[in-house]
């Protein structure tokens, strides 16, 4: 009791002093138009009002403190439902903790809706008594922490980000709440957390949710990675990004002549030009000592003569290898590991070819070089050509290895089992790589589009960047690209925010629709363990949890889940999903008056989340209450303006695909043909 009694006194004396330091920093702003925090009593007699309305505050706290700790309820409480916590949070609850986001036009006067460019409102009203009324804040926050008083009791306080080096207090994050009436406001939870959405087909995700978290990235000047079945979401959007001074990358895959270029080899055979030619650096250094040597020293010298060090493009190209073969439910994993072993080993052949006859030019090193490359395992030597030629195998890829790679090269290392395997195991595991390299040959504009690339994966979270990846919604045929480029892009950033103080610049939201149909994305539980502090969020949408359990496995499916701070129900259809969703809003204790006892039911019940209304989203958040939300649809959103963008718009030509002769490389040691 005495306990309470302190705590109500000091809630009461600080109440006070937060009311008066509002009217002195309100009169402040009002009557002197300044924003400076003031502590200075004698504006309190500006307005002579206003000490009897702080007096009249102090009293209404104070009755309303006392008479919450004197009051005593008429319902027996028992200990379980003591500790029981959990109800459907209201608005107001809801609303604690999020960031509100506010947006005005930037260009007044525009005639047509269309026209009107929307960005955040750092100026506004509430936006700057946010600024004033944060520092009594702070104190009263840090008063209830040190007595252990419930979060629920805490005022929300201002909080500040760095984004492309520039603080601001507005960001965008996953829509929790839009007000009916003031639809320049968005209350977004605003920080670095993953969230999961679920909705059927035409369950509304997309208008409710999806577009507008979208529009919410492009006004606060951070970067996008958005994966768009359709090509719908670009439609939308993309025009905003322009006028924002993004730079726009449009990799479709339903119509590759309307795509940009990305090649998944270029980042290992960049990596690959790097390390030879630091190595050609440290080669100048090393022969400029070459003259100060006597001839006894200089066998020595010549025994220490570094080597290129090509481990990372190795790593690379074993990730990318890795993307294409990885089937976590294969039972014999040998086909699927010699399938990657050829792509590592025919890559690096290209690689060490394009180095050795000088050619760094990008293109050279494409998935159509790599199929036909290793088709001349199956075209056979002679003897007579095996003998003057002096090899031992019997085809011309086998070969070519023997005759112009050194064994502890990186092609020879994982080719040579290939060339020498038995021809019916050859014959299996080049029956296994075809099926996964198909998608990158079996078309000759995805060959063309994916045999080098016109942008730079290193720009995102650097610049202001959006990246989207349109693919078929009927289909999943070039699903397992976006995997791969997902994983590669993933291992890029990451790699530029560690020479970044480990944060990215600008962040980067990955907005994955249709996540549950993509191929299993590998390591994607250590991909989101560690980027939410690079500055890297992914927003994942699936139809039901159960995609995860037939993707990944359950194991992986829940670690996914866990991950994600924020899952939103839309609509789902199956019962598992259901009762899932259910428990995981938790449970709460109704009295009984005609049996006398507590009975346990469902916050949410499943029932309710079959029947929600169109717009309607249950918003689970850990460590908060459920909410269910009526998301404003996109149409009716001020930023609004229709599609204004075609994703079909071709861009230019691209140069047709270039391969190697490997009968003409083996020409250069015998005229055997």
């Amino acid at each position: 009791m005495i306990r309470k009694l302190i705590i109500s006194l000091l809630g009461i004396a600080l109440a006070r002093i937060l009311f008066i330091l509002a009217a002195i920093n309100l009169t402040n702003m009002l009557v002197f138009d300044r924003l400076e925090p003031s502590f200075d009593l004698s504006l309190l007699d500006q307005i002579p009002q206003t000490r009897a309305v702080i007096d009249i505050l102090t009293v209404l706290i104070a009755v309303f403190i006392l008479l919450g700790m004197f009051s005593k309820s008429t319902k027996k409480k028992l200990d379980d439902d003591k500790k029981n916590f959990t109800h459907l949070s209201s608005i107001h609850e809801a609303k604690r903790s999020l960031t509100r986001v506010q947006f005005h036009e930037a260009d007044k006067g525009k005639s047509t809706k269309e026209d009107i460019r929307w960005v955040l409102n750092e100026t506004s009203f509430l936006t700057k008594a946010d600024r004033i009324l944060n520092y009594p804040k702070l104190p009263y926050n840090a008063l209830l922490t040190f007595f252990r008083i419930d979060d629920w009791h805490k005022l929300n306080t201002v909080r500040r980000w760095e984004i492309d080096g520039k603080p601001v207090t507005q960001r965008a994050g996953l829509p929790i709440y839009m007000p009916r009436f003031r639809k320049q406001t968005i209350f977004v939870d605003a920080n670095d957390n993953h969230s999961i959405l679920i909705g059927t087909t035409n369950s509304g995700k997309t208008f409710s949710v999806i577009l507008q978290m979208i529009e919410l990235v492009c006004m606060s000047g951070e970067c996008a990675v958005i994966n768009d079945p359709k090509g719908e979401l670009y439609e939308y959007t993309a025009k905003q990004f322009e006028e924002a001074g993004y730079e726009i990358i449009k990799l479709n895959l339903v119509n590759a002549k309307a795509s940009d270029a990305w090649a998944p080899l270029e980042l290992s055979w960049d990596t690959w030009k790097k390390a030879y030619m630091d190595h050609q650096e440290a080669l100048k250094e090393w022969k400029a000592e070459e003259t100060t040597f006597t001839p006894s020293e200089k066998a020595e010298w010549l025994a220490r003569i570094p080597e290129p060090d090509y481990s990372q493009a190795i790593e690379f190209l074993k990730d990318l290898a890795n993307s294409l073969t990885y089937d976590p439910n294969v039972k014999d994993p040998f086909w699927n590991d010699s399938a990657r072993d050829c792509i590592i080993g025919m890559a690096a052949f290209l690689m060490e070819e394009a180095v050795r006859n000088g050619d760094m030019t990008d293109g050279i090193i494409n998935f159509k070089a790599i199929k036909l490359g290793l088709n001349y395992a199956d075209v056979k030597l002679t003897k007579e050509q095996q003998k003057a030629l002096q090899v031992r195998s019997d085809n011309i890829l086998g070969a070519v290895l023997e005759k112009s790679r050194r064994l502890d090269d990186t092609s020879h290392m994982y080719l040579m089992d290939y060339c020498n395997a038995p021809e019916q195991t050859r014959q299996s595991i080049k029956k296994v790589l075809a099926t996964k390299i198909d998608i990158l040959t079996m078309n000759e504009q995805i060959m063309r589009m994916t045999s080098y690339s016109d942008f730079d994966m290193k720009a995102l979270g650097q610049k202001k960047m959006v990246i989207y990846l349109i693919v078929h919604d009927e289909k999943k045929t070039y699903y397992p690209l976006v995997t791969i480029f997902l994983k590669q892009l993933y291992e890029v950033i990451i790699n530029e925010a560690r020479g970044n103080k480990g944060r990215l610049p600008i962040p980067v939201n990955v907005i994955l629709d249709e996540f549950g149909n993509c191929p299993p994305l590998k390591d994607i539980q250590s991909m989101l363990t560690a980027s939410r502090s690079r500055g890297v969020r992914f927003s994942l949408v699936v139809q039901d949890l159960s995609q995860l359990g037939e993707v990944y496995g359950d194991k992986v499916a829940t670690t996914i889940q866990n991950n994600c701070s924020n899952t939103v129900y839309i609509l789902g259809s199956q019962m598992d999903t259901l009762k899932r969703f259910s428990e995981m809003c938790g449970s709460r204790q109704i009295w009984l008056p005609s049996k006398s006892w507590y009975e346990t039911r469902p916050v949410i019940s499943i029932d309710r989340l079959q029947k929600l209304n169109l717009g309607e989203v249950v918003i689970h958040r850990q460590r908060k209450s459920p909410f269910i939300a009526r998301m404003i649809p996109y149409d009716r959103c001020k930023f609004y303006r229709g599609k204004n963008m075609d994703p079909n718009e071709e861009r230019s030509p691209k140069p047709a695909v270039r391969w190697i002769d490997m009968k003409a490389l083996l020409s250069n040691y015998g005229d055997v043909f």
